[in-house]
């Protein structure tokens, strides 16, 4: 559990919060969706409940619901509610596509002169 300093000025921004790591050290993702597990949230001098599920006969976990008591489920990893940063990288499909239409473009107008 990371206790987290109450600066915010809402019980959402001052709750603490747990997610799940795997062997590995890195936060737990659905092996089916690759889409990391949320975090659980607690508000200050509160409890929360929530339901773990996993995959049948396995221990693989799939999805983290059903949040009861005084908290509530959140995307993010960080302090920060909503998600952490955005970190998002061009695909090597767009890098592609970008280099082909420059090569296209550069060709053309070598053709018009």
């Amino acid at each position: 559990m990371v206790s987290t300093p109450n600066t915010g000025s809402t019980p959402d921004a001052n709750a603490d919060f747990v997610y799940l790591l795997d062997a590995n050290g890195t936060p737990v993702a659905n092996l089916l969706t690759n889409v990391t597990l949320p975090s659980i949230r607690a508000h200050e001098n509160g409890t929360v409940s929530a339901d773990i599920f996993g995959m049948f006969g396995s221990l693989d976990l799939t999805r983290i619901d059903n949040v009861t008591g005084d908290g509530f489920l959140d995307v993010s990893l960080t302090n920060d509610l909503g998600g952490p940063p955005s970190t998002a990288t061009p695909e090597p499909a767009t890098l592609t596509l970008l280099a082909g239409g420059t090569l296209i473009l550069a060709a053309w107008k070598r053709l018009r002169q």
